[in-house]
């Protein structure tokens, strides 16, 4: 063989690339239908000295000399999965690209492109990515029976460590109102229910779940926040938490967030009346809800009378605290008026499909009813406003009635 000081700089060169130590073996099997990309690597690493063969069909086919070293260089990879032989070490590998594929009839041009072709699928598995242990990683033991346990003898027993007033306050609702929420999202996800994995290990409970979900819905915190006590990871946190909103949107969303019907407007008619405003169908009004992560550039828009950032909810609220019209989402530096105008709450009234109201007041009949608003409010016939400094006692009598009624939608707010 010719140019022998070439031959041997590449052999050192290829004798010199080892195994990093403490890899594992790994297998890459010789793809078909790559030439192409085969082609552009041993062009590239031979600097386009090697040409394609005269009367060669197809410029994205490789030469045959070429899949003899990539075939000797994807058998030097261990496949013992596949059950083909492989080559006891790199050694064996060298030498069958100098001794094997190599022929001495070749031209030193083809011989070159031998080693440049086994030297680059070499290469390419080498920086294949692998799978290896990660020392870092830790499997806590959260035990999460106990958690259970705690959380059941706090809240929920017969005999809970805090009562009735700590849960109405920390939860923001009564015990039987949870756990009937809590029912239904079990019922109908049986993501909530406890399972045992492949080990045996019982799971977390739907209790732990909920109450995670509860926490951040409630407080704002963040989803690691409830591990010290619910015993619940991060991830299984914020899992918990989009199955709970999406489980409460379709249970029930066409029972709590919908416009009254015959009934409801019936009931509320009702309430109105037993009062002492019959027609009254709630009372209306805007809170600003503060954002804690508006991007800085926005805090023009966001920003009003606060200092925070908020967003503008809009809700029509009865004197049970149902809220059945909300609108959310209007920049807090808009005003009461501005978010009426954008509000789609006299939307089916103005195409004449208003909810049907019959009532009489003074010997007189009317067929709209009205909502209970603030002094910012326009004039119009669906807003009754209290009397700004009431002359006489019956003006003062009803701006009190009016003024006491219509916090029904500020104590919604409250709760919220």
């Amino acid at each position: 063989m010719k140019h022998t000081s070439h031959w041997r700089r590449l052999e050192l060169k290829f004798r010199s690339r080892g195994r990093p130590p403490g890899t594992p073996s790994r297998s890459r099997p010789l793809v078909a239908g790559c030439p192409g990309i085969i082609n552009a690597h041993v062009h590239r690493a031979t600097r386009g000295r090697v040409a394609q063969p005269s009367g060669h069909a197809g410029a994205g086919h490789c030469r045959p000399h070429v899949l003899k070293g990539i075939t000797a260089a994807c058998w030097w990879l261990p496949q013992p999965s596949q059950g083909v032989s492989t080559m006891d070490s790199e050694d064996e590998f060298y030498d069958t690209v100098f001794n094997e594929v190599l022929e001495s009839s070749c031209s030193d041009d083809e011989d070159d492109l031998y080693v440049a072709a086994a030297h680059i699928v070499a290469e390419a598995n080498d920086k294949q990515p692998y799978r290896v242990s990660i020392d870092e990683h830790r499997v806590l033991n959260r035990d999460r029976q106990s958690g259970h346990s705690k959380l059941f003898q706090d809240y929920f027993s017969d005999d809970p460590t805090y009562g009735t007033n700590y849960f109405r306050r920390r939860f923001r609702m009564r015990r039987h109102v949870f756990v009937r929420i809590m029912n239904t999202v079990e019922e109908h996800d049986d993501y909530f229910m406890q399972k045992r994995n492949a080990a045996g290990t019982l799971g977390l409970s739907c209790l732990q779940k909920v109450v995670a979900a509860f926490r951040m819905i409630a407080y704002g915190v963040a989803a690691d926040a409830t591990d010290d006590y619910v015993r619940i990871g991060e991830s299984t946190a914020l899992e918990s938490l989009r199955r709970f909103v999406i489980v409460v949107v379709q249970v029930f969303g066409p029972e709590y967030m919908r416009l009254p019907n015959e009934q409801d407007t019936a009931r509320l008619l009702a309430i109105g009346e037993s009062r002492g405003f019959p027609g009254m169908l709630g009372s209306i009004d805007c809170m600003h809800w503060t954002w804690k992560n508006c991007p800085v550039s926005w805090h023009g828009m966001y920003r009003r009378h606060k200092k925070e950032p908020t967003i503008i909810l809009e809700a029509v609220a009865s004197k049970d605290l149902w809220i059945w019209h909300a609108f959310f989402g209007m920049p807090g530096s808009h005003n009461d008026i501005n978010v009426l105008q954008r509000s789609p709450i006299f939307a089916r009234l103005a195409e004449g499909d208003g909810p049907q109201v019959n009532y009489s007041i003074n010997g007189n009949d009317y067929t709209m009813g009205y909502y209970l608003v603030d002094g910012i409010y326009p004039s119009w016939a669906t807003f009754v406003k209290t009397i700004p400094e009431p002359q006489g006692n019956k003006k003062k009598y009803f701006a009190k009635a009016q003024e006491a009624c219509r916090k029904d939608v500020e104590r919604a707010f409250g709760v919220l």
